[in-house]
């Protein structure tokens, strides 16, 4: 090989390499060094970030015959995307992921009214890609000669790129055991991106971006499928107030016959439950992935799906019909990205514990300043209200517990005693504080409904060993393990106002069925039609009302999948997303 074509093709090597650097270092640099040298504890995710870099700048070298361009263009687009990601995680908290080139156009309306701070890493990398151009064009000056031949290298070079792409970089389980050694403690969906680089999870968020459509899907089929139920609107005489309040990990362990406790923790749920319409959520998550249960209740969706733009959702139709949206979790506003998703949801204003001075993540505070919000609301219009708690959020101490003790010792280990112990603290803590939350509705001159619910079992210890030890069945292979893991309880409840209104007593069992269909009891106990995507949900809900792996999928159900693929591709509210947050 001649001097130039040595040292065009070494100076290619080690630029495409120190491009997969650098981009780790901006990956990086929210967490600094200590992250970044966490990526060298897995050689197959340093080999993972560097090789795309490497095989895009010398596709483009031997499509052009210029060193130079393969490098400017290569790295640049490497090194853009990698500084946009460190530019996003600024002004939004959360990574740049391939879903979110569909969204570009509202992306670069943000970018206005933000002024992030640029920072070293931001100014090396771009010094760096001057740097690179500037060197590969002085000096880097061999080039393959033959149209055919660079044609071909650069073909064989992009079909090892995508081959690898859809195939090794989308692989789910090297994904998961793929990833630094850096402590983050319990990751969250956008740590967990961060702990992999950028360039990596980027391509691996490629899957995501583009769910496979459902059997018999077109988008002329979903608008038949939704043109057979017309939208009806809330008559202006039943618009109630509503509030919907998810508990983290709420669970009544009291209805597990081996379950001994000493105190009736779950005395007031119950008086609640009999004044109440009331039942069991049938989970698809056990003791994590809150959101799951969360973003199926307020959008009806019947998969989770990721959240990166305007979404529809409930929350719309409501907004739709007079009612402001608003929220409130007493938790870090950049946990599961949901400063961003809420408002993507419709949401005109949420708020996070950060909002608030000598705030707390106690029951106590949460629902003292839930009642704060609605008194404050206004009163000229309806009011629409979803929050969700964080007090029972795990994990609970296995090596202390405090006063009372209300579950007995008998039978179980210490560990396994003052897991449930603490955990149960809590919640009898929390049915207290809903009592007196409910008990300031009821004389409301104002109709009012409010809706409380379980996202998850709680975790109580390793492989749902305490579970065990307390006489639970959790063989999931059974039904009534899948029960004891996967429900939490509903009740729906209105003060006298709101079932004089509506015209219903709101008492009685109301069933077992998915988050999903859960608005749709709300609405159908309230006379409320809802819209055309709502009605083809109660549509499935009538042949299926628990949806998931076991569901044997109906008509209803397919075309409630097929409309519900339909409105994620075709968002109807554009109008309103300027008002939100």
């Amino acid at each position: 090989m001649r001097q130039s074509a040595r040292v065009t093709i070494g100076s290619l090597l080690v630029l495409s390499l120190l491009t997969g650097f650098f981009s780790l270092l901006l990956a990086a640099s929210g967490y600094g060094e200590e992250l970044y040298q966490s990526y060298f504890a897995s050689p197959l995710l340093i080999l993972l970030n560097l090789l795309p870099p490497a095989l895009l700048i010398f596709a483009v070298y031997f499509a052009t015959g210029r060193a130079w361009l393969g490098f400017a263009v290569g790295a640049g687009i490497v090194l853009l995307a990698s500084g946009v990601d460190f530019y996003k995680i600024q002004i939004r908290g959360d990574p740049l992921m391939a879903v979110d080139l569909s969204v570009a156009a509202e992306a670069g309306k943000m970018i206005g009214r933000y002024s992030p701070d640029i920072g070293p890493p931001f100014t090396n990398a771009a010094i760096f890609g001057l740097f690179g151009t500037l060197w590969t064009f002085f000096v880097c000056r061999y080039r393959f000669s033959g149209a055919r031949r660079r044609v071909f290298a650069s073909l064989l070079t992009a079909a090892v790129l995508l081959g690898l792409s859809a195939t090794v970089y989308v692989n789910d389980k090297i994904y998961r055991d793929t990833v630094g050694d850096y402590d983050i403690g319990w990751p969250t969906h956008n740590e967990d991106f961060r702990l992999r680089g950028f360039v990596y999870p980027f391509i691996h968020s490629i899957k995501a971006a583009f769910p496979s459509p459902p059997d018999g899907y077109s988008a002329a089929a979903a608008e038949q499928i939704l043109a057979k139920y017309p939208t009806d609107a809330i008559p202006e005489n039943a618009r109630v107030n509503v509030i919907s309040v998810m508990l983290e990990a709420f669970s009544d362990l009291s209805e597990f016959p081996g379950v001994s406790l000493t105190a009736d923790v779950y005395a007031k749920w119950h008086a609640l439950e009999a004044e109440s319409v009331r039942g069991r959520l049938v989970d698809n998550i056990f003791a994590g992935g809150t959101i799951d249960t969360e973003r199926l209740f307020l959008t009806g969706n019947t998969a989770l799906t990721d959240i990166r733009g305007a979404t529809e959702s409930y929350v719309y139709y409501f907004r739709d019909n007079g009612y402001y949206a608003e929220g409130f979790h007493p938790g870090d506003d950049w946990y599961y990205n949901r400063t961003n998703v809420c408002r993507d949801l419709g949401f005109e204003r949420y708020f996070f514990f950060s909002d608030f001075k000598n705030a707390d993540k106690s029951d106590k505070f949460f629902f003292d300043k839930l009642r704060s919000l609605y008194d404050r609301r206004d009163k000229s219009v309806p009011y629409f209200n979803h929050s969700l708690t964080i007090q029972n959020h795990g994990g609970y101490d296995a090596t202390k517990t405090a006063e009372p003790h209300l579950i007995s010792r008998e039978g179980i280990s210490d560990e396994a005693f003052n897991i449930a112990n603490n955990y149960l603290l809590g919640i009898y803590d929390t049915n207290q504080r809903i009592w007196d939350f409910v008990d300031t509705f009821r004389d409301d001159a104002e109709p009012v409904i409010l809706l409380f619910y379980g996202d998850h079992k709680p975790w109580l210890g390793n492989a749902e060993s305490v579970y065990r030890e307390l006489g639970i069945n959790t063989d999931t292979a059974e039904d009534d393990g899948f029960y004891s893991l996967y429900t939490t309880p509903y009740i729906i409840w209105a003060n006298d106002a709101a079932k004089s209104v509506l015209g219903d007593d709101f008492t009685g069992v109301g069933g077992d069925f998915s988050p999903t269909f859960l608005m749709n009891k709300l609405f159908a106990l309230a006379g409320w039609g809802g819209d055309a995507y709502m009605k083809a949900a109660n549509a499935a809900f009538e042949e299926t009302p628990v949806v998931n792996s076991r569901t044997e999928t109906t008509d209803a159900l397919r075309e409630l999948k097929i409309a519900e693929y339909y409105r994620r591709k075709h968002f109807q509210h554009n109008e309103m997303i300027g008002d939100n947050g």
